[in-house]
């Protein structure tokens, strides 16, 4: 027998060159869901990652970044996954989305940038991550964390908001609209600054304050990005 893999002659069940196997198993609902899990690597530790998010924050993130990345689940794939749980759930609830889309002019580029942002919600909250990164850093800056490091302890973050998000959105029809912003400010930033304070000093008060302001300060400069950008655009092609 040939490999259909290497081409190396072969007479066992795997080829000793590749270890490509003789036989192909077919493709059948197991596979499908293995790959669909193995491209976000959620069969690593996806429920592990979430509760040590949110037990240990600060710890486990410094632990990632420090002494073992095997344990928890890598943070891109992680902020992607949640970000897809949010909007596959949002789907069913579509008044939460036109809660969150702002007003304005359908036709205005604004409008059109948030409104795909909302859509998207992986892509937002990379682009997110960016800007709070960077206020974070400027706060954070005698701490020995570079930008990248702080992008990684932010998709974590980032990521269990997206959880929190998609909870809120279960019961958004339930709530009252007051009750559901109270909610999503204790759950959504208030965990934010409570992680973030944590993973640079978890003892100290000025951490937390600092958290809180570079978390605001960061999603206040991506807003006002987004809209400058959107307004140049409205003024050039309109």
């Amino acid at each position: 027998m040939t490999c259909h893999n290497c081409e190396a002659p072969f007479d066992t069940k795997f080829c000793p060159n590749c270890g490509n196997p003789a036989i192909l198993k077919r493709i059948d609902k197991h596979y499908l869901q293995h790959e669909f899990l193995h491209l976000f690597h959620v069969e690593k530790g996806f429920l592990y990652t979430v509760k040590m998010l949110l037990s240990k924050p600060g710890e486990s993130i410094q632990g990632f970044l420090k002494t073992n990345r095997n344990k928890l689940m890598k943070p891109v794939p992680f902020l992607v996954f949640t970000s897809l749980i949010y909007t596959i759930i949002v789907s069913f609830f579509p008044v939460v989305v036109a809660n969150k889309i702002g007003g304005g002019s359908a036709d205005s580029y604004i409008d059109r940038i948030f409104s795909w942002f909302q859509a998207h919600y992986a892509y937002a909250n990379i682009a997110t991550s960016f800007f709070i990164a960077f206020c974070t850093r400027l706060f954070y800056r005698k701490y020995n964390y570079n930008y990248f490091e702080i992008m990684t302890m932010l998709c974590y973050v980032l990521g269990i908001n997206m959880l929190a998000m998609t909870i809120l959105a279960v019961f958004y029809g339930t709530l009252n609209v007051i009750v559901y912003r109270i909610l999503f400010t204790v759950f959504v930033y208030g965990y934010a600054v409570w992680a973030i304070g944590q993973f640079f000093n978890k003892g100290s008060r000025k951490s937390y304050l600092a958290a809180a302001a570079s978390f605001i300060m960061g999603y206040l400069l991506y807003f006002t990005t987004i809209s400058l950008i959107g307004i140049a655009l409205d003024e050039i092609l309109k």
